[in-house]
């Protein structure tokens, strides 16, 4: 009998220290938001993929986070939306939990106002909070369109560029967005160039890694639609764009010079015309 009692406080004690050990590690971040607002910082810097699990936030702490989100001070700004991207990123229910607690409005004037880095932390929060379809319209509804595509003409086009990121997310089954966002590009394009600037250059990544999407038949740009549209250059062409994503670079408009066309995102050399491939 002494020896089963034994064994049995033996597995308890096994047990009892091996279950609270995530709830502990979910814990830990959290304990300093109970500290009030001086503690957001310390808390949001702990709130990792690797910490926190699958655990929803309390209200008290998800209030706490959006405090941070819309306090003066750059740093917590950006760690608040850090913390929100990476909740975001785990699953449905987070970025539910989230939307509902009126986290959109925050996010966006972050992106509108925000540092450098807090406005690319914002995109990657609304990039993880679109995968929920319901989402998708109260982002755009919220202006963070018209922001984003500013963000990626200001930072860079490519596949890794948190605004575009977003603005790729913000498609997905909605038409609205996706034809929204065109007119948006196409009239970012316009500007740099009544500017005096290169468009479609910095946008797009090394030509290595579009020269291999290029050869898998994918658009270099969209990433996602078959390339259908050849840029020429001189004797040479280069097939890597879709239909679509086409008309973003411009062809010697008229008042602009030569060397300050679009280059093909392949080679960078000049593009004279663009033309749509056909195959027999």
């Amino acid at each position: 009998i002494n020896s089963v009692s034994v064994d049995k406080t033996q597995k308890s004690v096994q047990s009892t220290a091996t279950q609270p050990t995530q709830q502990r590690e979910i814990a830990r971040p959290m304990a300093h938001l109970d500290n009030g607002t001086q503690g957001v910082t310390a808390a949001l810097q702990g709130m990792t993929l690797a910490s926190i699990a699958n655990a929803l936030l309390s209200e008290e702490q998800l209030r706490l986070v959006l405090e941070a989100l819309a306090s003066p001070a750059p740093g917590d700004q950006e760690q608040a939306a850090k913390a929100l991207a990476n909740r975001a990123k785990i699953d449905r229910a987070n970025r539910a939990q989230i939307f509902g607690a009126g986290a959109i409005p925050p996010l966006v004037r972050l992106l509108r106002n925000g540092t450098a880095g807090g406005k690319n932390q914002a995109a990657r929060a609304l990039t993880y909070l679109a995968q929920n379809n319901e989402i998708r319209d109260a982002i755009a509804e919220e202006g963070a369109l018209e922001l984003l595509v500013a963000l990626e003409a200001a930072t860079g086009r490519g596949p890794r560029c948190p605004p575009t990121m977003a603005l790729q997310r913000l498609t997905y089954h909605n038409e609205n967005n996706r034809d929204a966002i065109k007119r948006l590009r196409a009239a970012a394009k316009r500007a740099q160039v009544s500017r005096g600037q290169n468009t479609a250059v910095a946008a797009t990544p090394s030509g290595d890694v579009n020269a291999s999407r290029a050869r898998e038949g994918r658009c270099v740009v969209c990433l996602v639609a078959e390339a259908k549209m050849s840029f020429v250059h001189g004797d040479t062409e280069h097939l890597a764009c879709c239909e679509a994503c086409a008309p973003e670079f411009n062809v010697v408009p008229e008042g602009v010079r030569p060397d300050e066309r679009s280059k093909c995102p392949v080679c960078r050399l000049g593009i004279d015309r663009i033309v749509r491939h056909f195959t027999a």
